[in-house]
């Protein structure tokens, strides 16, 4: 499916449904190629509605999913991120999906080349003619297959490159938890410490206002 607009608080992406579930990701995403979950393309990133893992979990399971467990993992998750970084993370993530798919498929190509190399090697014995026609096969086929494993070079380090990206984004995400936490932190102290002053000025006020009502009393005998 194409790239739409959705709820993210109504999805949940490969990752947490595996969670819910209690199965690994590749059972997910197996989920997802037979449409046992209608999952959806959300800037390169497969993301699952709730109430589809709700189905499947009681399905599977003959029970229904308690709520606290799907507010549990939203909160667990929640880390305040710049929309452009979390967009561009997202992106990443889908990227590094391709190139993986991409790859599997063009060791899947080198493989059923290979095997043809071999079968056209072993039938090129058979007379000068063949022989001839399967040189040149064989010759086309070695042109493809190093074609296919410069392919296949170029994709791993992609998907090198992209996985040391999403390193240092989750890097760069702990240190801005950490820093957020920091902040509230900081904000309690001070809230605290404000408190502490109002209360101390109340009880000036209160001083005051006695000694000026002192005052006036003592005003008829000056």
């Amino acid at each position: 499916m194409s790239d739409i607009e959705i709820d993210q608080a109504e999805h949940l992406t490969i990752d947490q449904a595996a969670n819910l579930l209690k199965v690994t990701t590749k059972t997910v995403r197996n989920y997802i190629d037979r449409e046992y979950l209608k999952a959806r393309k959300w800037n390169g990133a497969w993301r699952i509605p709730k109430e589809n893992i709700l189905e499947i979990y009681r399905k599977k399971y003959g029970k229904i999913l308690e709520p606290e467990r799907l507010e549990g993992l939203h909160n667990e998750s929640l880390v305040r991120l710049d929309r452009g970084d979390y967009d561009q993370l997202q992106q990443r993530i889908g990227k590094l999906d391709a190139v993986e798919r991409a790859l599997a498929e063009r060791t899947a190509e080198i493989r059923a080349m290979n095997e043809r190399q071999a079968q056209l090697e072993a039938s090129s014995a058979s007379g000068w003619t063949e022989a001839r026609k399967y040189k040149d096969d064989i010759e086309g086929l070695r042109e493809s297959l190093r074609a296919a494993e410069k392919t296949r070079e170029e994709a791993a380090l992609s998907a090198h490159w992209l996985r040391k990206e999403l390193k240092r984004l989750g890097e760069e995400r702990n240190s801005l938890k950490e820093k957020n936490d920091a902040l509230e932190n900081s904000c309690e102290a001070f809230k605290e410490d404000l408190a502490g002053k109002n209360r101390e000025i109340g009880r000036l006020k209160t001083e005051l206002s006695t000694l000026r009502n002192k005052d006036r009393k003592n005003e008829p005998f000056r």
